[in-house]
């Protein structure tokens, strides 16, 4: 608990630096029973503070008899000690960090990291996305979102210099509502030249498919396109201008969305959306998608990304180790939704309003929450 940490802190903790520091590279049990001494002496009644002292005496007396019997076993064996002192002051940095599980090791997956399991479940290798020359930082990010709520998970890109420019422009002026911070569970890729691009899709053995209004395109639907390739990169076009002839020429296949209005085209990141969502019409079982080794790999990293600190990331790292164990729906439960918070000058400007209100009857054409 805070309040015994807090105690701790103020004795026993302080004085096991220092012994520690004091006892070299093979005297880390005596900086360790220095500071239980001190602690005793020092740390008056903090030990007993909501009965929570004695279970942390009793996880350090077992991080001091484990240390001991590795002691033993390494002089047995005629092996180095050397190490004694910094394994001593891991353990303890992580009995003093477990704030939130106080377990070393956890026997079950907190729910962050079972819906991190259900997202995995869901993504896909088979599809990947390729944006050319995307020149619109609004239309970036959506499109990031959207292909990440898909459940696709690889992104490539080809910028030139403007577009580079406003993608950088775009992490600092967007907010964060608008992309729901897409990106970090993203394998994205960028490329400055469409030689390179096509390269590297070859290589990672991708049919290349472009979306196009060329009258050779075929209608993105199941009966026009038939099966979907194992592997398939969308390349998507910039605004106006489409996507590159260069690309339109390495395409293995020219597909596109059936219109009925007056319009030519949809907006970039609707017709992203759009064919996402009739790539998985076509094909189905590509949601989940996904090699095993891929798979783990994303959830050692995803796993690490939900940590808080260094001993919480140590604990999750343990995590991935045991089976997965995923959430049975993404939706956030009611009582786990972030409460609504009011800054004092928006209370102060709905106190006005309201006000307002009751003397004139008219209401403020204001949007607050509620």
């Amino acid at each position: 608990s805070d309040r015994a940490l807090g105690a701790m802190s103020a004795g026993g903790v302080g004085s096991a630096g220092a012994g520690v520091a004091e006892s070299g590279a093979g005297g880390g049990m005596v900086g360790l029973k220095d500071a239980r001494g001190d602690g005793g002496e020092n740390g008056g009644s903090g030990g007993s503070v909501d009965g929570r002292g004695d279970e942390l005496e009793q996880r350090k007396d077992e991080v001091r008899n484990g240390a001991e019997d590795e002691q033993k076993h390494d002089e047995a064996d005629g092996g180095s000690n050397c190490d004694q002192d910094e394994g001593l002051m891991g353990d303890l940095g992580d009995l003093l960090g477990a704030a939130e599980d106080s377990d070393d090791e956890l026997k079950e997956l907190p729910r962050r990291l079972r819906r991190a399991d259900r997202v995995l479940l869901g993504r896909t290798s088979r599809i990947m996305f390729v944006l050319d020359q995307c020149q619109d930082h609004l239309n970036h990010v959506a499109i990031m979102r959207t292909i990440e709520s898909f459940g696709v998970q690889h992104i490539w890109e080809v910028l030139n210099a403007s577009a580079k420019k406003n993608v950088k422009r775009a992490a600092k002026m967007l907010p964060q509502s608008i992309h729901k911070g897409a990106a970090p569970w993203l394998s994205t890729r960028q490329f400055t030249k469409i030689s390179d691009c096509v390269k590297a899709l070859r290589e990672d053995g991708r049919e290349i498919w472009c979306t196009s209004l060329d009258a050779k395109a075929v209608k993105l639907c199941k009966e026009e396109v038939g099966e979907l390739p194992k592997r398939v990169a969308i390349v998507m076009g910039r605004e106006a201008m489409g996507v590159s002839p260069e690309f339109i020429a390495n395409a293995d296949r020219l597909v596109y969305l059936p219109m009925f209005g007056f319009t030519e085209s949809f907006n970039l990141s609707v017709a992203t959306a759009l064919t996402v969502q009739a790539l998985f019409y076509i094909c189905p079982e590509a949601r989940g998608d996904m090699s095993d080794e891929e798979r783990q790999e994303l959830r050692r990293d995803w796993f690490l990304k939900l940590a808080n600190g260094p001993a919480q990331e140590r604990r999750f790292l343990k995590c991935t180790e045991l089976p997965m164990d995923p959430t049975d729906d993404l939706r956030v439960e009611e009582e786990l939704k972030p409460k609504l918070v009011l800054t004092k000058k928006l209370r102060k400007r709905m106190a006005r309003d309201r006000e307002e209100f009751e003397r004139t009857g008219v209401v403020v054409a204001r949007q607050h929450p509620t």
